[in-house]
Formats: C-alpha cells, structure tokens, sequence
C-alpha cells in the first residue's frame, strides 16, 4: 500500500518537480478511492462486526488522510512558502498510519541549579497509563520537536550543534515523565525528514543536574544518540522506518 515516492528536495516556485508529485498524489489516491470501494462492498457481504476488516478499512482512511494532506502541501509549494504547521500536520498523519496517537505537546519543566527551565515539544506521544498512588505514572513514549534553524533549507543531513544540544536539553525535561526512565526517545524533523534520538542518562546524573553540582557534574557523562536523517516521502527511506514505528506504534496503542 505504501509505495509511493515524492520528491521533496525542490525549491519553492520551481514548478516541475513540484506539478508531479501534485499529479503522483492525485494518482495515489485514486487508487485507494478504487481500494476503498473494493473493501467496502467485502464488509457488506461479511457483515460490519469483522473487526479485521475494519481495521484495514481504517489504515486505509489515514492513508488517504496523509495523502490528501501532501497533495496540499505539493499544491501549497507552487506559489509560496509551506508552513511549519503544515509539515507537523503531515508528521501527525504519517505516524498515525503506523498507529501512533499524536497529540499537541505539553510543555514540561524542570528546576535546574535553582533556575526554571520550560520546553514544549510540537508533538506527542504518550501511552494512557492507570493512575495509583503508589508509584509515579509515566507516559512519554516519543516527543517530537521541529527543528529551528538559522538557515533552512532541504539539506537537512549536517544538523548544526545548536540544534542538536537544544533538543539534547528539551530531552532532559522529558525523561522524568518517560515511560523508558530514565532514558527517552526523541525525534527531530525538518520539513519531510526525521531523526530518531534517544537519550541515555543514569538516575544519579540527573540528580546532581537537578541540584546543580557543578563538581559532581564534570565526573558524569550521558549520552545522546541520533540516527541518519529519513525522509518519510522517499519510499526507500521510508520502509528503513516503518518496522521501528510500527514497534512504537503497537507500545503506545495495543500492548497493556
């Protein structure tokens, strides 16, 4: 069903590369309005409580829903500027396929060495965990930040430091609330492209960064890990992440 490839690397108003992908979208989702009517009229026939049909029917609605929200943005690239709004929503959509459950994110905070530090990802992804009163309920699976450059531009593969050290910091105030304590994981985007993080940081560490030990501090290291850039238009790149979401996909929705 994924088999799709969009070419994103053009610039604004350079017309043909921008015209195919439009036409490469319009084609793909007629293809899944001729699937669709196929599914349909199987559901009909083995009654609407199969509830493997309606799965599928419904992967097949948020296919169609990140379709239609490229063909905007190809559209949208013609003539001017696309939004970093519109590129969050296309994120949203694109994870949603693989069954995650994308929210606006919430700001977190910390008390560093007596200052207060705040960070608000751009989206979120929690598991819904019971409430008990005997231990803490963590929910962080995935925080997802755009990145801001200085520069933007489509060559996202040399992020700058500043970037990476500022999400660095904005992982630093998901980990209490993560459900991998004291570790968490991250994402980076920049227009179509992601990078994966994840960040490693022992329990004692973060004590003594919340408490400002700047002697202790130099004897501690954590670690933050990135992998490449991917690029969720490019089919290739594409299917190197699909099994890794689909993974988070299943923690945040199915498993118990």
């Amino acid at each position: 069903a994924l088999q799709f490839t969009f070419n994103e690397s053009g610039q604004v108003g350079d017309g043909v590369l921008n015209v195919e992908n439009y036409e490469e979208a319009i084609r793909a989702m007629a293809e899944f309005d001729a699937y669709e009517l196929k599914l349909n009229t199987e559901i009909e026939k083995i009654g609407l409580c199969h509830n493997r049909s309606m799965l599928v029917l419904s992967w097949c609605f948020k296919i169609r829903e990140f379709l239609r929200l490229y063909r905007e943005i190809a559209h949208c690239k013609l003539s001017k500027v696309v939004s970093k709004t519109q590129y969050t929503e296309l994120l949203r959509s694109f994870t949603r396929i693989v069954h995650l459950d994308p929210r606006v994110g919430s700001a977190r905070d910390m008390q560093m060495n007596m200052i207060h530090v705040t960070s608000t990802p751009d989206l979120h992804y929690v598991k819904n965990m019971p409430a008990t009163r005997l231990q803490v309920i963590r929910t962080t699976l995935l925080a997802s930040v755009e990145a801001r450059r200085q520069t933007p531009g489509p060559d996202f593969l040399e992020m700058e430091d500043a970037v990476l050290a500022q999400h660095a910091g904005e992982l630093l105030l998901e980990v209490q609330e993560s459900l991998l304590f004291p570790r968490v994981l991250g994402m980076i985007c920049w227009q179509s492209s992601v990078m994966l993080t994840y960040l490693n940081i022992s329990r004692k560490h973060l004590e003594e960064i919340i408490k400002g030990d700047e002697a202790t501090l130099r004897k501690e290291r954590s670690v933050v890990y990135y992998t490449r850039t991917f690029d969720y238009l490019v089919k290739e790149e594409r299917d190197e992440l699909l099994e890794t979401l689909f993974w988070l996909g299943y923690i945040q929705t199915m498993a118990k």
